[in-house]
């Protein structure tokens, strides 16, 4: 949810597998962003392991 009075700001992202996560974390434009940013902003980072994706209406 974006919250432009309290600056605020939720990323959600989903990675094909450990290895996309680790080159992303790990790209130029990515250490960039944290480089300038990173003193302003603070975040939590959570893995999931998802079994099996189905849509919103499936049982």
């Amino acid at each position: 949810m974006d919250d432009p009075l309290a600056g605020r700001l939720l990323v959600a992202e989903r990675w094909r597998d450990q290895a996309a996560l680790t080159a992303h974390l790990h790209a130029t434009d990515t250490m960039a962003f944290v480089g300038r940013w990173g003193d302003t902003i603070r975040g939590e980072i959570l893995k999931y392991d998802v079994l099996r994706k189905r849509g919103l209406m499936d049982e």
